[in-house]
């Protein structure tokens, strides 16, 4: 009697629980399928945009463009010249220029804008140094190399 009782009562708990299991998981679905569905409203949003819009290609100094406008009138693809286009310019007065630059554009972007830059790494400096010189034990040069942030 006394197991039977038991069991009969751990029965409907055991119930309760997997029903509650069972909505935590249904709740988790949701809230991923709702955040599924924003993700591409934004990005049907961004597509219209983009279809009502005309593709413009400037060819001008950037900078001084960006001075001339308010603000501007959508998004950006761009990439800015890596200090070797610049040789005119030592490195930490390229990275100033770089972080200026970026600022600027940033303020003349809409906050509903997006701004793409393509960068490429760059190394900054290569050197070679004898093994035994770096008091590493082997016969080849090592070589070290430095890149920028």
């Amino acid at each position: 009697f006394f197991s039977g009782q038991m069991a009969a009562s751990a029965a409907p708990a055991e119930a309760e629980e997997r029903r509650s299991r069972a909505g935590k998981r249904r709740e988790a679905r949701l809230a991923q399928a709702t955040a599924h569905m924003a993700h591409l409203q934004k990005l049907q949003r961004v597509a219209q945009r983009s279809a009502t819009h005309d593709r413009r290609v400037m060819c001008c100094d950037a900078v001084e463009y960006l001075h001339s406008i308010d603000q501007l009138p959508g998004d950006v693809v761009t990439s800015l010249p890596d200090t070797s286009e610049m040789p005119e310019m030592s490195l930490a007065a390229w990275r100033d220029w770089f972080t200026a630059t970026v600022e600027l554009l940033l303020r003349k972007l809409r906050r509903d804008r997006y701004a793409i830059l393509l960068q490429s790494d760059i190394k900054v400096t290569r050197r070679r140094c004898g093994a035994a010189s770096s008091g590493v034990q082997a016969t080849s040069e090592i070589v070290v190399e430095e890149w920028l942030d």
